[in-house]
């Protein structure tokens, strides 16, 4: 995996890359049916802004900037364990169980390697 923390104010950015041979991804609700390619795209795509509170010490500013974090598979392991999160909280805080089926076929991590996520 590599994470990235990008400073909005003048643009540098830490990376650090970390081994790993589990990945927890979140299954979508209301969906008729995923596939892997879609899940990966979803949870490791997205980019996340943080501002206010959960401002970002940047080095080179030397102050609490607004900053954009992302995470990203670098390269997949040669064994992967994948966890489908299939449980989620209800606006009430019930929790139910998804049932979205998740195409996983034979090749389902083939030619992921070096993809964009």
């Amino acid at each position: 995996l590599q994470s990235s923390l990008a400073c909005t104010r003048c643009g540098f950015a830490s990376k650090t890359r970390e081994e790993f041979f589990h990945l927890s991804v979140t299954v979508p609700r209301e969906t008729e049916q995923v596939t892997l390619h879609d899940l990966l795209a979803a949870e490791f795509r997205a980019e996340e802004r943080l501002e206010g509170a959960d401002q970002w010490h940047c080095e080179r500013c030397d102050a609490k900037v607004d900053a954009a974090r992302r995470v990203r598979l670098h390269r997949l392991p040669p064994v992967i364990m994948l966890h489908l999160k299939r449980f989620a909280y209800t606006p009430s805080g019930q929790v139910r169980k998804v049932r979205t089926p998740v195409v996983l076929l034979g090749d389902a991590l083939q030619g992921l390697d070096g993809v964009d996520f």
